[in-house]
């Protein structure tokens, strides 16, 4: 199991440690000067390719004996210093990944007494510190970037150690800690180039967390003090795109206006304009839109970004419904652009937006006329088969038939095929075209034997049959026994490819997928699927099949969610509690901290007229966890909320308002009942805490924020009011 594997030091260390540890002594003893050859190869600086993509493919599936070995067959090889050292920092990183953090330090130590006169040292430690931080260790994390800033920093990279240490400390809500850290940024990389890059990275951090005020200021610095450099571009493009976020959609010409004056000259302005234009008609501000990219159009002919303003005129009308507007955008596109290489693509395009608008006939204008004027082109593969599943989705099986018949004859010996087959599989099944879409499921496996594609058709199929036993009344109470073959037969022949639990995660997610509706809320019927995903997960939970980095560990939280709302928390816990201890490095791993204390709380309430006290102790520690290890995360303000909940009823009213604040003050929340829910609590601690004035201003408040008096809270902070103002309001 997953968690057997982590206990054991993820299995590398008990077993593969020694002899990793031999590889790289020996390795030492034979390089002089530590790990520094004499000779570098002439060849390359870097390692190959090849082997970045081998090891990280280990490192994904968490191979790290197969990875152990990649390295030390690497390290007799002969080696440049920036070689060795890359070989060393990978190493170093997995020490970190499988919670060999002594071992790690110790390895971080030697690489930097071996690699001192190497100039890709910083960059390695600025690795190594990120690997830190994914798993959030922020100490340590945060002691390695400090010494490169401290030891190296003369080192043009050690910009980006301070870099992170401003935008670490903004992810944790470390404010004043953040602002020192960008204080020292600016002034002691006041020369740098790549400053307002630096600056517009903590900015984004800031953004990310819906700090609009703190993201704006570091852009306008950048902006007023370093617009002689490149990068300040970025900076300007930012602001605008900020604003277009804040909905301050007046304000946004005149900073448009700034961008295209202050940096007239830049090589990058025709793409930053056009990334403000893309902003602009995602919000729907279609005018201005339109008005940037025909500045691009206009301004910077011979720009890549030219084209994609002048295509994105086109899809931008085609999606208004505006179509004599469109085809005049497209006769322009024609007439400007009508020999540049990337046309055919840039027409697909086109054709999918009057594929989304509707217009049918004109997107398979389109694609015919690409299939026919670029026959040889990548993108003539994808036209014909927007072809084929254009006429599925219109349930035209006659002309989807000839089409992909077209589309199997014109391009057998292109690359891009049988990709372009399993879309149309997707399609018919999409479409519960479930005899097609097997049919050309086994016709890609015929086709394509023991390939990536054989293993997706494989997969694919499953889900057909799986849709298929879901359409019986009753539905299967289980996975039908046929599948769960099928399913075996599909791991064993696919054990040794990367890809395999990957497809099983997605195979059971299909089920996880019946239970929802588009929006992710679980259907009144979700219950019936929920043991069915669990039950395809538990092949990937029991060790069946290779670890791997992403959804191993999003098959043990999944299936505690399901376990969870097929109200069975107790058994929900143990597999949330294991993507905590296991996975802290995992995508969602805040998400299952908030998930721990839903189960506890139902736990507590499972008897509503009787709740389980006991479980007081576990709700608290839970979702103080949130909030101490988790900061960053979108649930802190539903931690918050539930500490308050909390506290309230047990009338530890400082820590309750607290809490409450801090929910209020959280720029995730929207006005609901359940925030004036919190503001009546609130005056109502405040009250129990004898501050009458900080209760008026709580029931004030929520007087303010719902006027209408619809929310049963409406009367009750009313009343409470009047009542602390001494007489009727």
């Amino acid at each position: 199991m997953a968690r057997g594997f982590m206990r054991a030091g993820r299995v590398f260390v008990g077993i593969t440690f020694p002899l990793l540890l031999i590889g790289i002594l020996l390795y030492l003893l034979q390089s002089p000067g530590g790990a520094q050859p004499e000779a570098a190869p002439t060849e390359e600086v870097g390692l190959s390719a090849a082997f970045e993509m081998t090891a990280g493919q280990y490192r994904q599936q968490c191979e790290y004996a197969a990875l152990e070995r990649l390295c030390q067959d690497a390290l007799t090889a002969p080696l440049s210093s920036a070689q060795a050292l890359r070989i060393r920092q990978i190493l170093a990183e997995v020490y970190i990944e499988v919670g060999q953090d002594q071992i790690a330090e110790q390895m971080t130590e030697q690489i930097i007494a071996d690699f001192s006169r190497e100039p890709a040292l910083v960059g390695a430690l600025c690795g190594i510190g990120d690997t830190w931080r994914a798993m959030r260790q922020f100490d340590r994390a945060k002691a390695i970037y400090q010494r490169i800033t401290a030891e190296q920093a003369d080192n043009p990279d050690a910009l980006w150690a301070r870099q992170n240490l401003c935008t670490m400390a903004v992810q944790l809500h470390q404010d004043s800690e953040a602002q020192t850290e960008t204080d020292r940024l600016a002034s002691d990389f006041a020369r740098h180039p790549r400053l307002a890059l630096a600056l517009c990275s903590v900015g984004d951090a800031y953004l990310r967390r819906k700090d609009f005020p703190q993201a704006m200021e570091l852009y306008r610095y950048a902006v007023e003090h370093l617009s002689g450099t490149a990068d300040a571009v970025w900076a300007q493009k930012n602001i605008c795109t900020t604003l277009i976020r804040q909905k301050d959609f007046d304000a946004v010409p005149a900073e448009t206006d700034r961008l295209a004056d202050l940096f007239a000259k830049n090589p990058d302005l025709a793409r930053a304009l056009c990334e403000v234009g893309d902003a602009l008609a995602n919000a729907k501000q279609s005018e201005q839109a339109a008005a940037l990219y025909e500045y691009v159009v206009a301004h910077f002919p011979t720009d890549e970004y030219a084209l994609w303003s002048q295509k994105n005129l086109c899809t931008l009308y085609a999606g208004l419904g505006q179509q004599e507007q469109a085809e005049a955008e497209l006769k322009d596109l024609f007439a400007r652009f009508g020999e540049n290489k990337l046309l055919a693509r840039v027409l697909c395009e086109v054709g999918d937006a009057c594929r989304k608008a509707e217009n049918f006939a004109r997107a398979v204008e389109l694609y015919e006329y690409i299939t026919n004027q670029w026959p040889g082109d990548e993108y003539a593969v994808w036209a014909q088969k927007n072809i084929v599943t254009l006429l599925i989705e219109q349930d035209d099986l006659d002309g989807a038939a000839i089409s992909l018949e077209t589309l199997l004859e014109t391009y057998a010996e292109c690359k891009e095929l049988p990709q372009t087959l399993l879309d149309v599989c997707d399609a018919y099944r999409k479409k519960e075209f479930f005899t097609q879409s097997r049919k050309l499921c086994e016709q890609i496996s015929r086709n394509y034997p023991g390939t990536t594609h054989d293993l997706w058709a494989r997969q694919k199929s499953l889900l057909n049959d799986i849709d298929i036993s879901e359409q019986a009344v009753p539905p299967p109470g289980s996975v039908p026994e046929p599948i769960l073959q099928a399913m075996d037969q599909f791991i064993v022949d696919f054990a040794s490819y990367p890809q395999v639990t990957f497809a099983v995660f997605m195979t059971g997610e299909a089920y996880y997928d019946l239970a929802h509706e588009e929006n992710d809320r679980p259907k009144p019927t979700a219950t019936q699927y929920y043991p069915k995903a669990i039950e395809i997960w538990q092949k990937i939970i029991t060790g069946d099949l290779p670890i791997d980095r992403t959804s191993t560990p999003e098959a043990w939280f999944l299936s505690g969610v399901c376990l969870s709302r097929c109200k069975k928390p107790a058994e929900a816990i143990p597999y949330i509690q294991t993507v905590l201890n296991d996975w802290p490095d995992y995508h969602y791993t805040w998400d299952a901290q908030v998930f721990l204390g839903v189960c506890y709380e139902q736990l507590k309430w499972a008897n509503r007229k009787k709740p389980d006290l006991s479980y007081d102790a576990l709700i608290e520690e839970a979702y103080t966890a949130v909030l101490e290890r988790f900061p960053d995360c979108t649930l802190v303000f539903y931690a918050n909320l539930q500490l308050s909940e909390l506290k309230y009823e047990q009338q530890r009213w400082a820590e309750a308002a607290m809490h409450a604040e801090r929910y209020l003050q959280d720029k995730f929340i929207r006005p609901t009942a359940q925030r004036a829910g919190v503001l009546y609590k609130l005056g109502l601690c405040y009250e129990n805490l004898h501050e009458p004035d900080l209760a008026r201003a709580a029931f004030q408040q929520h007087i303010d924020e719902f006027p209408e008096g619809k929310l049963p809270t409406h009367a009750k902070a009313v009343s409470r009011l009047a009542a602390l103002e001494g007489g009727a309001q």
